[in-house]
């Protein structure tokens, strides 16, 4: 199960049911659970403005320590997730590139 000591793991973090590239590379620990976010990109379009793949959406997605599994994704920006923090026991707040 991830920990503190192995959280730069999170980079290697793959939702199976994903069928675009997701780069992982901000999130936090809650319980037994990894609240991870980043950047969603397409495989089939290219962005000559960012000379890289095309940004999709991209989700907070929640992680199950134990077993790896995504639990729930939770929908609302249009750019990379740059950073996660929690307000609540189960209230968490995102910043993005597209500043909503």
């Amino acid at each position: 199960s991830l920990t503190l000591d192995t959280f730069p793991l999170i980079s290697t973090l793959q939702d199976k049911s994903e069928n675009q590239i997701s780069e992982f590379f901000t999130g936090h620990i809650y319980s037994h659970f990894l609240i991870a976010g980043g950047r969603r990109k397409s495989l089939y379009a290219y962005s000559e403005s960012d000379l890289d793949n095309a940004i999709l959406p991209c989700d907070m997605v929640v992680f199950d320590c134990e077993n790896g599994s995504v639990v729930q994704r939770v929908k609302g920006h249009s750019e990379e997730v740059l950073r996660i923090v929690p307000i609540s026991e189960r209230q968490f707040l995102t910043a993005s590139e597209d500043g909503f």
